[in-house]
């Protein structure tokens, strides 16, 4: 008994496997969001099968080869193909394109395939047999099926330059000279096999120099050759400027600069004569040219009136405020009771300012342009790494308002003692001069006296007479 369910056992686990390779769809994944499925591994012939192509989180053209022959536009979307398997050996799908990813916006060269393996449809046999013999499928012998190995290109061409030498589908190294202004070339190409897949066509992006370019042709035995496209871009600048005592190049690239705001629109202007890509940004009125010198590249602020270079231009995002790093003004770069220094902001450097008070240690000041494109002073704290509007005052630490506190009651205490003796002061003053006054007003009571004088008798009228008695009594009223 327990050998009978051991094998039933053993019988039953064998069934699970095959339905479970036969019956659950296979999912192949390609680069750059592209992926190739099909809804099983392995078929009958005389069965359907449904391929399904899908762009996940980009957006593109790709070809597709095999048993299925289609080119379609995908944007995060998907496309199915159903199939009848006719006969047996494989049947399968190759994809290849170029997506472009929504997270960088950047074009890449994708390709994928699937296949399923086609069996012939097995037979079952007759008679009563017993019940470890009964429902066993026997499979015929497959036949071998010989896949393609082309795996050439039949045509190769550039959309600007010449490839050298000119192309063959046995050469697989070309060159091709373009101009400093080339910032991009449009590759395109198809294979000889129509089985056979390729990858690396469409548009790919410039640097100055020597690029290395690849296009793959893979054929149906899954074998490739590679051609190799050595594009080089003059790297010699348009013109050149001076800033700062360097000389910078003028480019025709933004290589490194990453991508300005929509707010800026590409145009052209003259520099000594020389015709320039520049960027201009009407409503802050600014223009922006790409400089490269050794080791240094990126965007500048151009003064088209004054024709020269007057500041570094470099957006970025610090601490939650979005603004642009520019140089300070020669003018503006001396402050009382500051210094004049690079700053080091949440791990950027800045050129700014900190504090000649120890108290202050911990604060700094930068300069930027914020995106109104207005000029402004931001204050940095460096324990809570914390950044603000600046507001024209120096900022007071707890050490320093702690001290202020106590300079203050110092000159509240000094001042209160000083109020006292000028009081006193004043008080004495004032005493003293009321007694002076008495007393100089006693010396004046006591020192006025009338004396009678006897004068020589005269004659004198009537009148005078009376004149005289009437002084005497006045002077009578005094004493």
């Amino acid at each position: 008994m327990k050998s009978i369910m051991k094998k039933i056992c053993i019988w039953a686990f064998a069934l699970t496997v095959i339905v479970s390779v036969l019956g659950l769809p296979v999912k192949l994944f390609a680069a750059g969001g592209l992926s190739v499925s099909a809804s099983a591994g392995s078929v009958y012939v005389g069965d359907s099968v449904t391929f399904t192509v899908s762009a996940s989180n980009s957006a593109g053209n790709v070809n597709i080869s095999g048993a299925v022959n289609d080119s379609i536009w995908l944007d995060n979307s998907s496309q199915s193909y159903t199939v009848k398997a006719t006969s047996a050996g494989t049947i399968g799908i190759n994809v290849s394109g170029v997506l472009a990813s929504y997270d960088t916006g950047l074009d890449q060269n994708v390709s994928g395939s699937s296949y399923v393996t086609v069996m012939n449809r097995p037979t079952s046999s007759g008679g009563n047999q017993n019940n470890t013999n009964q429902n066993v499928v026997k499979d015929e012998p497959k036949e071998e099926v010989k896949k393609n190995t082309d795996s050439a290109l039949a045509s190769l061409s550039v959309s600007q330059g010449k490839l050298s030498p000119n192309f063959a589908s046995g050469t697989t190294s070309y060159k091709v000279t373009l101009p400093s202004t080339a910032s991009s070339i449009k590759i395109s190409a198809s294979a000889r096999d129509a089985k056979a897949s390729v990858s690396g066509t469409g548009t790919r992006e410039l640097e100055p120099g020597n690029n290395k370019l690849s296009v793959v042709c893979s054929a149906e035995d899954g074998s490739s050759t590679t051609y190799t496209i050595n594009v080089y871009v003059d790297e010699k600048p348009l013109t050149y400027m001076t800033y700062n005592g360097v000389k910078f190049g003028v480019s025709a690239h933004n290589g490194k600069g990453g991508k300005l705001s929509k707010a800026f629109d590409e145009t052209k202007i003259k520099v000594d004569g020389i015709e320039i890509p520049a960027w201009k940004n009407k409503a802050l009125n600014i223009t922006l040219v790409y400089l490269q010198s050794e080791g240094t590249e990126g965007y500048y602020i151009y003064d088209e009136t004054k024709q020269e270079v007057v500041s570094v231009y470099e957006p970025m995002a610090v601490l939650g405020q979005n603004f642009v790093r520019i140089d300070v003004p020669e003018n503006l770069q001396k402050r009382e009771g500051m210094n004049f220094t690079k700053v080091k902001v949440d791990g950027k450097e800045f050129t700014g300012w900190t504090f000649d008070d120890k108290n202050l240690e911990n604060y700094a000041l930068i300069y930027v342009m914020n995106d109104a494109g207005k000029y402004v002073y931001y204050q940095y704290e460096k324990t809570q790494n914390t950044l603000q509007l600046y507001s024209g005052s120096a900022p007071l630490s707890q050490e320093a308002f702690v001290k202020y506190k106590e300079d203050m009651e110092k000159k509240l205490d000094n001042s209160q003692m000083w109020n006292v003796i000028f009081g006193i002061a004043a008080g004495i003053f004032a005493v003293g001069m009321i007694a002076s006054i008495v007393v100089a007003s006693k010396r004046k009571s006591t020192s006025l006296k009338y004396e009678r004088v006897n004068m020589p008798a005269r004659k004198m009228s009537k009148a005078s007479n009376i004149e005289a008695d009437s002084l005497m009594n006045k002077f009578k009223d005094e004493e």
